[in-house]
This record gives C-alpha cells, structure tokens and sequence, in this order.
C-alpha cells in the first residue's frame, strides 16, 4: 500500500496505528473514529512525527478543535469523516459546516483531501 501510495482507513487505536507507522512510515493512513483518545496525549505528538497520518472529522467534536487543527497542521491532513453508522451523520456534518474556517478549507475538509489522496494512488 504504501508504495501504491493507497490510503489505509484504520478503526484502530492510536497506539496500534502507532506501531504501524514506526514500522512503514512511508504508509499514508487516515485514522478513524478515535473517540475517547487523549487527543492531546496521543495524537498530537503522533501527527507531529508521522506526516502521512490523516485524522477523519468524526473525533473532533469539541467546538473549535477543528479550527485548531487547521491552524496547528494545515487542512490537507484532515478528512471527513461521520462515524456512521454509529454515529449520527448530521452531527459531524454540522461540525465540518460551522467551523470558522474559509470556504476553500470547508471544501478540501469535506471532499478534496480525500479526493486528492484517492487520486495520487499508483496503480
């Protein structure tokens, strides 16, 4: 995968994901559903030393946090995400849509990151 440059979706823990890109950096992987992970403890000291690691939106429920990522990270790391089916859809839409983020932001948040990842696969 990570020489097809194929994104991995991963609905694992942190920790597992973790291990993964110790042992294929160059994999670009997109973790999902974090839910009740330290962001703080966890993630972040992980987006800072694997660049290929995206984050779906479905975690980051907390208001501002998407803002903050954006700012911290750049939005070409963060993917729309819903966590559907065991999430409500709109919740997370709602999240992405009223973010105090600009419109080409909004845009690549919500299609064009993973539309850019899909479309740099070698197959």
């Amino acid at each position: 995968m990570a020489n097809l440059r194929m994104p991995l979706l991963a609905k694992d823990n942190l920790l597992s994901i973790k291990a993964l890109l110790k042992e294929q950096p160059g994999l670009i992987v997109v973790a999902m559903n974090q839910g009740p992970h330290s962001l703080e403890r966890y993630l972040r000291p992980m987006l800072d030393a694997f660049p290929n690691l995206h984050v779906e939106t479905s975690c980051l429920i907390v208001e501002g946090l998407i803002e903050e990522f954006c700012r911290r990270y750049g939005p070409n790391r963060l993917i729309f995400g819903s966590g559907f089916p065991n999430n409500c859809a709109g919740a997370s839409l709602l999240h992405v849509a009223q973010a105090d983020i600009g419109p080409e932001t909004r845009q690549a948040v919500a299609a064009g990151n993973l539309e850019r990842l899909l479309g740099e696969v070698r197959l």
